[in-house]
Formats: C-alpha cells, sequence, structure tokens
C-alpha cells in the first residue's frame, strides 16, 4: 500500500530522521555526480537539469573517475553560476570500472548530511531533489529509490520530458525496477562502509549496498515518482552478459559492513573546483531558503539479498530443507539418515591425506579408499585410518597409467558392498566447509527424502594462501558433482577419461533434471592451488596428459595466469573449513599476516567454531532472514524450489576436475588409458547457459 510521505503547504515540516538536521545543514542535500568519459552528455542534459541544481539548499559534486575531461568540465560549469559545484578529480589513468570508488569520494567529500546518487546523463522528469529530500527526512532511516527510463535525445524533442519517460519507463509497481538513483543520510553509508570498493566487473553493485543498508536497519522506499530520464542518442545497448555467480556473491555479503580497512572514499581528492575557496558555498544562508514540498509516494521494498548457499531470496522464497544455512540442523541424532560413505582415489598424497581424514572423520560412516600406485607412504596411512572399510590398489608401474573411470567403478562398486545409499567424492588435497561436514547426515536425509539424487558445490581454488580463493573470471564458477545417490548399475562408459564426472551412466539422465540434482553453493577448498609451484606442476601435467586439449578445448595455461585480472576473496567467518587440517606448512602461512584488504583472521575466533558446532559452524540464521527475488534477467527457477536454475542442457554440468590425477610424478611419465570405443565429449568442453554452472578447469 502506498503511503504519501509530504505535507501540505509552502515549507517542509518533516520529523527529524537524526540529530544533525538541527545543524545549520538543515534542509540542504548533496547531489553526487559520479562521471566517466560523459562530457557530450553532461553538456546536453545540464541545462535541462539547472532549475534543479540551481537552488540555495543543493550541491552537486562532480566526482571526475578520469582527469580527460576536465579542462571541458569547468569550462562548462563556470557557464553557470548560480549552481554550487564541487568537482574532485581522480588522476591515475585505467579502464572503466564500477563507479563504486567514485561514488565513495563523492560521499565523502559532500558537504551536506543528505546525499542523492545519480548519473550526470540523467535528467529530472519530476523535482528529484526536493523529493529525495523530504523523504529522507520524514521516514527515519529512510532511502529513497528512483525510478529511471532510458530514452533518446530525439524522444525528448518530439514528446516532451514526461511523455518520454512513460514511454521507457519501468513498470511503477514493479519494486525491483527501482534504479538510477538513492537518496539517503550519509551517515547511513558511513555505517556500512560505503559502496564496496573491491568489486570489479559489471553489475549488482547497486544492489550489495542496498543489500548491506538492510542488513544494518536501512529501510528502503520505492519512490515511483522520483523520474529521471537516461538519455542518449541511440537506444540503450543491451547490458553485459549476466554473470549469475557474481551476482549471487554481491547479493549474500557475510557482513553489512565493506572496505574494512576504513579507507573507502580515499582513492582520489584532488580539489578542482571551487577554486581558492571551501565547497558548500554560504550553507548558513542556504538553510533559511524553504525546501519545496513534494509528493513523492513511497512503499517498502525488499533488497535483493540472497542466502549465499541456496540462491534464494529469503524474504520472497521459501526456505529449503537442505540449505543448511536457511534449515540449520544438528548433525548427530539425525534418525533414518541413509548410510553415507566417503570414496577417495589419492596417488603420493602423503602431505595432505592425514587432514583430509581428520576433517570427515566422525561425519560420514565410513571412507573407501583407492591407492593408484603410491610411492611415498600413501598406502601406510590409509591403512592406518580408523574408519576405514575397504583398500583398493593398483600397484606402482612406471610410466604411470591413469584410468579413472576404471576406478571410479571400483570404488562405487565397493561403497555399494558396504552398504552405502549415497556417497561423498573427496579428493586428500580438499577440504569441505564446515558447515557441510557438520550438516552432510540432515543434508542427506533431506535430499533423499525429496528425489534428487546428486548434489553438486562449488569449488573454491585458494591462492597464495589458505583463507583467500580467486574469483575474476571462470574462477568463481567452478562446481563438481559430489554427493550422489550410489545407483545398483554402476558404470562409467559414457564419462570422459580426463575431467570425467563422477556420475555413473545409470544417473546421467537425473544429472539434467532440476528435480533430482540439486545444486548449491556449498563450498569445497582446493588446496593445490595455493603455491605457484604446484599450479605450474598442474598445468604441466595435464597438458602432458591432453596435449591437443581433446579434454578441455580452451587448454590449461589459464591454470598459472594471473595479472591484472586476479581478484581474490577472504574466506568469511561462517564459511571455514577445519584449518587444523591443514600441513604445518600451510597452517604456519596462517600464523602470518593476513591478505590485504580481507578481515583479520583472530585464532580465538576459529577456534571457537569447532567448539561448539550448532552456534558457530551453522551460525545464528536469524541474522539472514532477509532476503530478496531476481531481476527479470536471471532466467528460470530450479522447479518448485524457487532456486535459480544453474543446470545446462548437456552434460558439462557434471564434469569433474579430475584433480586425482595430479600425484608427484614427471609428466614424462604419465600414460594416459582411453578405451577405443570411448570418444571424448563432442566439442570438448562446453560453457553452459549460466556462468554459475560452468566447472572450468
Amino acid at each position: 500500500m502506498l503511503a504519501h510521505l509530504c505535507t501540505s503547504g509552502q515549507e517542509s515540516t518533516w520529523p527529524t530522521l537524526f540529530s544533525f538536521f538541527d545543524d545549520p545543514v538543515r534542509g540542504m542535500i548533496s547531489i553526487v555526480l559520479p562521471f566517466f568519459r560523459k562530457l557530450a552528455d553532461f553538456r546536453r542534459v545540464l541545462p535541462l537539469n539547472r532549475p534543479y541544481f540551481a537552488r540555495p539548499w543543493v550541491e552537486v559534486v562532480v566526482v571526475m573517475d578520469e582527469n580527460e575531461s576536465e579542462s571541458g568540465v569547468l569550462d562548462l560549469i563556470r557557464q553557470y553560476p548560480d549552481i554550487r559545484w564541487q568537482v574532485r578529480v581522480n588522476d591515475q589513468p585505467h579502464g572503466w570500472q564500477p563507479p563504486c570508488k567514485a561514488i565513495n569520494v563523492g560521499v565523502r567529500h559532500a558537504s551536506h548530511e543528505v546525499v542523492l546518487v545519480c548519473s550526470p546523463e540523467s535528467m529530472f522528469v519530476t523535482d528529484v531533489p526536493a523529493q529525495a529530500l523530504g523523504t529522507v527526512r520524514a521516514v527515519p532511516r529512510g532511502v529513497a529509490l528512483g525510478r529511471v527510463g532510458f530514452g533518446q535525445y530525439a524522444q525528448l524533442h518530439q514528446l516532451g520530458a514526461s511523455a518520454a519517460f512513460d514511454a521507457v519507463a519501468p513498470d511503477a509497481r514493479d519494486p525491483f525496477k527501482l534504479y538510477g538513483s538513492i537518496a539517503l543520510a550519509r551517515q547511513e553509508l558511513e555505517l556500512i562502509g560505503g559502496y564496496d570498493e573491491s568489486f570489479r566487473g559489471w553489475g549488482a553493485d547497486d544492489d550489495n549496498v542496498r543489500v548491506r543498508l538492510a542488513m544494518n536497519g536501512a529501510r528502503l522506499l520505492g519512490c515511483p515518482q522520483m523520474k529521471l530520464l537516461h538519455l542518449a542518442d541511440e537506444p540503450r545497448r543491451p547490458s553485459p552478459a549476466f554473470n549469475a555467480a557474481s551476482d549471487l556473491r554481491k547479493c549474500s555479503p557475510a557482513t553489512a559492513r565493506a572496505n574494512l580497512d576504513g579507507e573507502w572514499g580515499r582513492s582520489f581528492s584532488r580539489l578542482a573546483w571551487p577554486i581558492g575557496s571551501q565547497p558548500g558555498g554560504r550553507p548558513e544562508v542556504a538553510a533559511t531558503v524553504p525546501v519545496p514540498v513534494v509528493s513523492n509516494p513511497a512503499f517498502p521494498v525488499p533488497s535483493r539479498q540472497r542466502c549465499p548457499v541456496c540462491g534464494r531470496f529469503t524474504q520472497l522464497q521459501q526456505a529449503l530443507s537442505f540449505c543448511l544455512r536457511c534449515v540449520p540442523q544438528p548433525h548427530d541424532q539425525v534418525s533414518d539418515a541413509p548410510r553415507l560413505l566417503c570414496v577417495m582415489q589419492v596417488r603420493n598424497e602423503a602431505r595432505v591425506l592425514p587432514g583430509c581424514f581428520e576433517h570427515l572423520r566422525g561425519y560420514v560412516d565410513g571412507f573407501i579408499v583407492l591407492d593408484d600406485g603410491s610411492t611415498d607412504g600413501t598406502r601406510e596411512i590409509v591403512s592406518r585410518e580408523p574408519a576405514l572399510l575397504e583398500l583398493l590398489d593398483n600397484p606402482p608401474a612406471q610410466p604411470h597409467v591413469w584410468n579413472e573411470r576404471d576406478n571410479k567403478r571400483r570404488l562405487l562398486q565397493a561403497a555399494r558392498r558396504h552398504g552405502a545409499q549415497w556417497v561423498l567424492v573427496c579428493d586428500a588435497d580438499e577440504r569441505y566447509e564446515m558447515m557441510f561436514v557438520k550438516g552432510l547426515r540432515p543434508l542427506g536425509k533431506a535430499l533423499d527424502a525429496l528425489g534428487f539424487q546428486m548434489l553438486t558445490l562449488a569449488r573454491r581454488e585458494l591462492w597464495d594462501r589458505p583463507d583467500q580463493y580467486r574469483i575474476d573470471g571462470r574462477w568463481l564458477s567452478k562446481n563438481d558433482v559430489r554427493l550422489l545417490k550410489v545407483p545398483e548399475v554402476i558404470a562409467f562408459e559414457r564419462t570422459a577419461q580426463l575431467h570425467g564426472s563422477w556420475v555413473p551412466d545409470a544417473l546421467l539422465e537425473a544429472s539434467r533434471q532440476a528435480r533430482r540434482h540439486a545444486v548449491l553453493n556449498y563450498h569445497m577448498y582446493h588446496l593445490k592451488m595455493i603455491h605457484e609451484a604446484d599450479r605450474i606442476r598442474r598445468r604441466d601435467l595435464y597438458k602432458s596428459l591432453d596435449p591437443d586439449g581433446r579434454f578441455q578445448a580452451e587448454g590449461y595455461d589459464y591454470l598459472t595466469e594471473a595479472g591484472d585480472e586476479l581478484e581474490l576473496a577472504p574466506i568469511t567467518e561462517d564459511r571455514w573449513y577445519d584449518r587444523r587440517t591443514l600441513p604445518a606448512d600451510l597452517q604456519a602461512m596462517l600464523e602470518r599476516s593476513t591478505p590485504v584488504g580481507s578481515p583479520t583472521l583472530r585464532a580465538t575466533a576459529w577456534r571457537s567454531l569447532f567448539d561448539d558446532p550448532l552456534d558457530h559452524a551453522l551460525g545464528d540464521e536469524a541474522d539472514h532472514a532477509e532476503g530478496q527475488r531476481q531481476k527479470q534477467h536471471e532466467g528460470a527457477e530450479l522447479a518448485g524450489f524457487g532456486l535459480p536454475r544453474q543446470l545446462a542442457d548437456d552434460e558439462q554440468h557434471v564434469e569433474d576436475e579430475g584433480a586425482d590425477a595430479e600425484g608427484q610424478a614427471e609428466p614424462g611419465d604419465l600414460l594416459l588409458v582411453e578405451a577405443e570405443h570411448q570418444a571424448p565429449p563432442s566439442g570438448g568442453r562446453r560453457s553452459g547457459r549460466l556462468s554459475a554452472s560452468t566447472s572450468a578447469r
């Protein structure tokens, strides 16, 4: 129901939002315009906005994220001395980047306590500054969200502002089309550390700040009568390809506060205008000028906060019984849980294998291990494992011969002999997050009861340190099938010999069905990408096994490439694996300084994670009960459960890393066995419809 946030009369009489409205800046607003190579459009739009800018209670802050246009901008604003300007300039050259840093600079240097953020190419169709200021002043902790239409100058000249807006505007009744402007008390952004300056790619930075504002107690208000028309000569081009994995990450922040170093809004600060005086003009005079009271109907709207595991918008979509984040459950005393065994194939993994056993022991009903010709004591470590049910052997051979399909068949057949209903696949150099490990039994029970036959989860490649993983490009979208139901007939004839899936032939059809294949964002962390030497060894191994790229068309050089595109994310406190199970050298890395920009890793905090599995590993899920729905372009939902569908139409989404083939052997000593009748998947590696389903190697 719409609620008018306005009063009648000549002057605003809104109740106080924060005590700072009693200061001299009362009734004033700073309009922040993030600017990047938009001089031509700014010249054309500025005269249209002059009636709204040229007011004593309005300051316009142009935040230039480049200096090439500086002289042109200064020449332009000199023509409008009746507008109170402030211009900040970035002198560091760079390509396009999200406007987060520029907006933060504008907010940091704004002269007034209420800010309105919008584009320099957008004209005000209505009195947006007055509407925004009135709404923010009227509603305690209110955040006013306007509506933008993307039009052309020709439409404006032909139809006029109001009709041109109506011709292209999003539906006023849709709360998830409210983009293009945001107005709020500057203090609200200060409390959450501003816009997240770690973002690099396109999209969802505005969603992220709204999510964090709502997490911190701010009230998001849809204001469809705050109308802006974004102008250009040509029709608006389609947005860059939607990245489902990136959207999920940005809409599921672990905490409300970003930029934990406190340095947000300090990327640049050079004041180019006004010259020789302080920005802001004379606020004591401006504060005495009445602010027009303009009707601005508003209604509360949710943010797009999502569960980081199941991806649901929790205010709008029902919680899923197999999401341990949304529905935390005790890991013990689970009656009638299906028998769950862990299957592992190992070769020369003595350094990391003991910790792998330790992080799963007690959460699975036993281990089935295949030793693929180890020569470093791995077999002896396996033999001493108290939860071992069966050890399978391949004798050492020179050169070593890989036969992944046969290894997988033998492991699943052994698991079936030992009564397994479900199996968890794990490599020695992998660690599952504790939330997933502690919830394995209730998770298996829930999946089984709902008719699922497998679960795909996220693969996180640790990089340079054990407490951070790579997220740029394909790295954020890696995933694997790792939990699956054991079929009666076990064969892998239709699975590729290298990078093949753990899904047996009998379950391939189920892998394509959303109601039988769950895709969730539980984290599995890969240790053998931490050291650069390991990355090089891995690249060379795969190139020796697949020199022509038959099993992976994009090749393997990317495994060692980084450059300017490298982007790392710290593991948040609620998504940790059991760090106590790391080899000594990796534990020592954690004791040294933490990554730049990541939260401080407090030893007492992560030790407590294992003291109380319910309170710490699973968390207080009441804090996560604020979620939102998808944008229109996100694609189909998982039928019946409201999950973003992440399954492709072909077999690519069930392909496995083949990391077991790494070992410690030299690339020249390796052979790959492939039956003559088994051809690799046509076209090599394929990309899925959504990047979140792409299991890139």
